[in-house]
């Protein structure tokens, strides 16, 4: 997929896509898997990141709401890829596709935790 369809794809009134949209514009780095995987997977992944993300306060965005519209969704299969804005201070977005590529089920992100915090013991979820 390229930058300008998942631009288009990333509509709506959610302020996760509209700064996802925007990392994008900006050139920032991203990717959709070609592999589908079971929904109730990404789901159990998505739910322990945001506890992780929960006990270590990194700033997330959207992640409740991604979670709720997968567990909502009833597809088969999904697609995950990445917006990559960290390099400008940004978020590192998780974005959910439908099993046919054609609409954004969710996008979440979470920013980098503090590299003092990560000095003291803290963990980020980008670490894994």
């Amino acid at each position: 997929m390229d930058r300008a369809r998942l631009s288009e794809l990333l509509v709506g009134d959610h302020e996760a896509y509209s700064m996802a949209v925007a990392a994008l514009e900006a050139g920032a780095a991203f990717d959709i898997w070609h592999g589908g995987m079971s929904p109730k997977h990404l789901l159990a992944i998505l739910e322990r990141r945001e506890r992780t993300v929960r006990r270590s306060r990194q700033p997330t965005i959207a992640l409740p709401e991604a979670i709720s519209a997968l567990r909502e969704y009833s597809g088969a299969e999904v697609f995950l890829g990445f917006i990559d804005d960290r390099i400008r201070g940004g978020y590192y977005f998780q974005v959910v596709l439908d099993e046919t590529s054609s609409r954004v089920i969710c996008c979440a992100g979470v920013k980098p935790s503090d590299p003092a915090a990560r000095a003291h013991g803290q963990r980020s979820d980008l670490d894994e």
